[in-house]
């Protein structure tokens, strides 16, 4: 969809370069905007690599709390289908 677009086009600024922001830093190697240099790519067979981006997800939970967290949301999801019998309880489906 087009609102999948807005974080490119909001970055690009169509029309007025100046305004252009890249949201690649040192401290945000992840960032997605990156502008490069004119002697970047003035190279004859110019290849970008968009490598920066780090797409996998870490996470350092232990298996305990890993169980911890699935145990609070199973009781959760539990408490909704209790409430929902409760509600639906009279009526023929």
């Amino acid at each position: 969809t087009r609102a999948d677009l807005d974080d490119f086009v909001n970055c690009y600024c169509s029309g007025h370069l100046e305004d252009r922001k890249e949201t690649y830093s040192e401290e945000n190697p992840n960032g997605r905007w990156r502008k490069f240099s004119e002697e970047v790519y003035s190279h004859d067979q110019l290849k970008l690599d968009f490598k920066w981006i780090d797409l996998t997800e870490k996470d350092d939970r232990t298996i305990t709390e890993l169980l911890s967290e699935m145990q609070e949301k199973a009781t959760a999801i539990g408490d909704a289908v209790s409430k929902l019998q409760e509600i639906l309880g009279g009526i023929d489906l």
